[in-house]
């Protein structure tokens, strides 16, 4: 059984309940952090010993949102970007991109590589 930290969330992109559990099957665990605002991201990833921040937004195209609301970083989550002395927060749009940046993301960190 998996354990979740869950909390109430305050705003919650479209399709992050599905990022969230696509990233469960390939054995990270995760924190929704949504509802700690102030521009953090939505969610925290553990994979391969690294601790990744992760932000959830709309896919792009028409099935994802006409407009680029939802789409783009709101200031202040610009703001939390700038200000964040950590790994990079990435950004992912669906389940199958959020499983190949963080994988990506957590090999070269573990490596020592550079992004």
């Amino acid at each position: 059984m998996r354990s979740r930290w869950i909390f109430r969330a305050r705003r919650v992109d479209r399709g992050q309940i599905a990022i969230v559990h696509a990233l469960e099957a390939v054995g990270a665990t995760v924190v929704d952090l949504s509802a700690v605002g102030r521009g953090c991201p939505d969610l925290l990833v553990g994979m391969h010993g690294v601790d990744l921040l992760v932000e959830v937004k709309a896919p792009l195209g028409p099935r994802g949102g006409c407009s680029e609301k939802g789409q783009r970083l709101r200031e202040t989550q610009e703001a939390f970007r700038g200000r964040w002395r950590g790994a990079p927060v990435l950004v992912v749009r669906d389940p199958m991109e959020a499983v190949q940046v963080v994988i990506e993301a957590s090999k070269r960190t573990t490596t020592g590589e550079k992004s």
